[in-house]
């Protein structure tokens, strides 16, 4: 009896120490998207304090360099919002939108994309406004498009002096294309609130450039 009870206790020792070095072999940060991206909702990302920040981009530029496909973006996206690498991680961020702009597409595009560059644009970088709009209005992506949609329709009835500010130099085939984009909102059409805000706000500039984005938005909206 006695010498079953040792038998099964080093097998339990065994057992614990296999768990152990099974841990241990396990990729540095193999957690820290999911902990500092719930759900994958940029919106709901979590800010390490002081402390943690360095270890978290220690661990998710390892997953950066190891992972693929959408854990390597969720790792871009949150390298480039804590501020490392931010030109390098923004760009590779504005590489995977490009990918979907081809009808495969293959290259790139994940899904929440869009989602990623308005979140940095929403914390202050506004630098990637420009490529968000002239990249992704092109996209093939419904996602894509209804998330970019959304956004374009708020900042529009938010703050149309950014929008036409970032679009002075686009040609007016590209501006009339984002503003039809804006009229589509997440691809169900602007509510009747969201549609009167946007028409207050750019009946009130009344020149030319915005009483055309709110036609183009109008027959967008009616289509829809």
């Amino acid at each position: 009896m006695r010498q079953r009870s040792i038998y099964f206790a080093l097998l339990t020792c065994f057992a614990l120490l296999a768990m152990a070095s099974s841990i241990a072999g396990q990729p540095a940060g193999q957690d820290i998207v999911s902990r500092l991206l719930p759900d994958g909702d940029p919106h709901r990302m979590v800010d390490p304090g002081p402390a943690e920040k360095s270890t978290a981009i220690k661990q998710l530029r390892s997953v950066q360099k190891s992972a693929h496909d959408e854990r390597s973006v969720e790792a871009t996206f949150l390298l480039a919002a804590y501020g490392s690498d931010f030109e390098k991680n923004r760009d590779a961020l504005i590489d995977n939108l490009r990918g979907c702009t081809t009808p495969a597409i293959k290259y790139g595009c994940d899904g929440n994309i869009a989602e990623y560059l308005i979140t940095l644009y929403q914390r202050g970088h506004k630098d990637v406004l420009k490529p968000l709009m002239l990249v992704g209005k092109n996209s093939y992506s419904a996602v894509v498009a209804e998330n970019l949609g959304s956004f374009l329709a708020t900042l529009l009835s938010s703050n149309p002096d950014v929008f036409f500010e970032t679009t002075r130099e686009f040609t007016p085939e590209a501006r009339e294309d984002l503003c039809e984009l804006a009229g589509t909102g997440d691809g169900d059409g602007l509510s009747a609130e969201k549609l009167e805000q946007v028409r207050k706000e750019l009946k009130g500039r009344n020149d030319e450039l915005s009483l055309a984005c709110l036609q183009a938005i109008e027959t967008a909206n009616r289509r829809d």
